[in-house]
């Protein structure tokens, strides 16, 4: 990922083994993109598209070419506005997607529960289940 276009946009970028750069550059992302993934069984990263969803784009690797598909939508949930961190976005060992996403509905519940008395009500039930 890099925003050297004044962007942030997600490439690939060949490397040496001691991890120098090669020459290689390809762009990925037809627009904006973040956190880049990919699961360990390859042919395809996933990252965070423009629309705050997830995309991906298949690839295949000859030699030193590498070709990518033009990105798609791999969901149309939206990713969380909550900030997290370490990422709204991962990929198991197992190559399993985990996303924090939004809520389904446009208005989410929000629930409270207060408890008054807290310690008297844990003495009461205790008493009650000694029984």
């Amino acid at each position: 990922m890099s925003n050297e276009s004044g962007c942030y946009r997600v490439y690939v970028v060949s490397l040496t083994p001691n991890g120098q750069p090669a020459g290689g550059k390809w762009h990925i992302s037809t627009g904006v993109g973040y956190d880049p993934k990919w699961p360990a069984a390859g042919g395809r990263i996933l990252f965070q598209s423009e629309a705050q969803s997830i995309a991906e784009a298949s690839y295949t690797v000859k030699g030193d070419s590498f070709v990518s598909e033009p990105q798609r939508a791999w969901s149309t949930r939206r990713l969380s506005y909550f900030y997290v961190s370490a990422g709204k976005l991962d990929v198991t060992p197992g190559g399993k997607v985990i996303a924090i996403v939004d809520a389904d509905s446009a208005t989410p519940e929000t629930r409270l529960r207060i408890i008054l008395n807290f310690v008297d009500e844990v003495r009461h039930r205790l008493a009650v289940g000694a029984k």
